[in-house]
C-alpha cells in the first residue's frame, strides 16, 4: 500500500518535530530536574490556567461571532463558530507555523455553512486578522520598550523588526482608507478572464466595505479592538502566574514581551505549530532576566501546554462531540 503524499509529509512533519524536541533539550543541557519542575506546578495554577484558557477560547469565538454578524448577510450560530475554529486550529497543531495555518480551513468552512461567496469568506477571515494582529503587534513593541528601558542589547534588534511590521500594517491600513472611497464605487462582481485576479479584487472590495461600516459604527470598531486587547493580554497574565508560581521576579510587561516574542518567532513556518522554536525562545528570553534554563523550559512547556495543546484537546472534543450529534441525528431521521 503506498502511502499519500499528505500523509508522507505529515510523518516527516512529526519527526522533524521529535527531533526539534531532542536538539531542544540538548542545546540547553537540560537536568533531570525538568521533569521534577514540569510534574511538581501547584494544583491552584493549573486551575487557574485551565480557567483562563476556557476564557480565552471562548473570547475568541465570541470575537469570530461579532464579526461574522457584520461582515456576512447570513451568520453562522456559535456552535458552528466553535466548530469552525476547533477545525482551524487543529490544521495549525499540524502544519507550519502559528496563528496562520488555519485560515484556509475556516475560509471554507464559512462557505459551507452559510453559503458564502468565496471573497465574502476571505473579507472575513482577514477582518479578524486585521483586529487580531494589529493589537498583537502593537502589544509586542510596548513590551519592547520595556526590555530596551532595561538596556537588554538583544531586544533593540527584535524591536526593530516589529517596528517596522507595525509601519507595514499602517501603510497598507493607510492606503486602503484613502482609496476605499473609489474601490467600493467599482461593480463587486467584476468579470474577468482571472478567477483569481477576481475574488482578490471582490475581496478587497467587500473590505473596504466593512471598513466603510466601521468607520461609521466607531463603537463597534473599539468594541472588536477591546476584545482583541483582553484575548492577548490574557498570554501575558498566563506566563506571568507560571513564572511566580517559580519564584521568577518579573512583571506582567516583561511577561508579555516574552510571550509575544515566542508567538513572533513560532510564526515563522518551520515545524508544525512552531514546536521547538517557541519554546527554545521562550528560554532563551528568560535566560537574558538570568533565569535557570531548566526554569526557563519548565516554563515553557507548561506555558505552550495549556495555550496550545490543551486547546487542541478542547478543540477535538467539540469536534468528536459534533460528529456524534450529527450521527444521532442521521439516525433518528432513518
Amino acid at each position: 500500500m503506498r502511502l499519500h503524499h499528505k500523509n508522507i509529509k505529515y510523518i516527516l512533519y512529526g519527526i522533524i518535530t521529535v527531533l526539534s524536541v531532542v536538539v531542544l533539550v540538548r542545546y540547553f543541557n537540560l537536568t533531570p530536574n525538568l521533569f521534577h519542575l514540569i510534574t511538581n506546578i501547584p494544583i491552584w495554577l493549573i486551575a487557574a490556567l485551565v480557567i483562563m484558557q476556557i476564557i480565552s477560547v471562548l473570547l475568541v469565538n465570541l470575537q469570530w461571532y461579532c464579526l461574522l454578524k457584520i461582515t456576512q448577510p447570513h451568520t453562522m450560530s456559535f456552535w458552528q463558530v466553535l466548530q469552525m475554529n476547533a477545525k482551524g486550529l487543529i490544521m495549525e497543531a499540524i502544519t507550519p507555523g502559528v496563528k496562520f495555518g488555519g485560515e484556509v480551513v475556516r475560509t471554507i468552512i464559512i462557505k459551507k455553512s452559510i453559503g458564502a461567496e468565496t471573497h465574502d469568506a476571505i473579507s472575513s477571515v482577514v477582518i479578524q486578522k486585521f483586529f487580531s494582529m494589529s493589537v498583537f503587534f502593537i502589544l509586542s513593541a510596548i513590551s519592547m520598550l520595556y526590555f530596551i528601558r532595561m538596556d537588554v542589547h538583544d531586544a533593540i534588534g527584535v524591536f526593530y523588526g516589529l517596528l517596522l511590521v507595525l509601519v507595514f500594517i499602517v501603510v497598507v491600513l493607510a492606503i486602503l482608507f484613502i482609496t476605499r472611497k473609489h474601490i467600493t464605487k467599482r461593480p463587486e462582481h467584476r468579470k474577468s478572464t482571472n478567477r483569481i485576479m477576481t475574488v482578490i479584487v471582490n475581496a478587497v472590495i467587500k473590505l473596504c466595505t466593512i471598513f466603510d461600516f466601521l468607520m461609521m459604527n466607531k463603537l463597534i470598531l473599539l468594541k472588536q479592538f477591546l476584545l482583541a486587547f483582553i484575548i492577548w493580554m490574557m498570554y501575558p497574565l498566563k506566563l506571568y502566574l507560571i513564572l511566580r508560581a517559580f519564584d521568577v521576579d518579573v512583571s506582567v510587561l516583561a511577561s508579555g514581551f516574552i510571550a509575544f516574542i515566542a508567538y513572533t518567532a513560532a510564526m515563522i513556518p518551520i515545524f508544525p505549530g512552531g514546536i521547538g522554536i517557541f519554546e527554545f525562545i521562550m528560554t532563551y528570553v528568560l535566560g537574558l532576566l538570568h533565569v535557570a534554563d531548566d526554569v526557563g523550559m519548565s516554563v515553557s512547556i507548561i506555558f505552550r501546554f495549556f495555550t496550545f495543546w490543551f486547546v487542541f484537546v478542547i478543540n477535538y472534543v467539540l469536534i468528536l462531540m459534533n460528529w456524534i450529534f450529527s450521527k444521532r441525528g442521521a439516525l433518528h431521521e432513518k
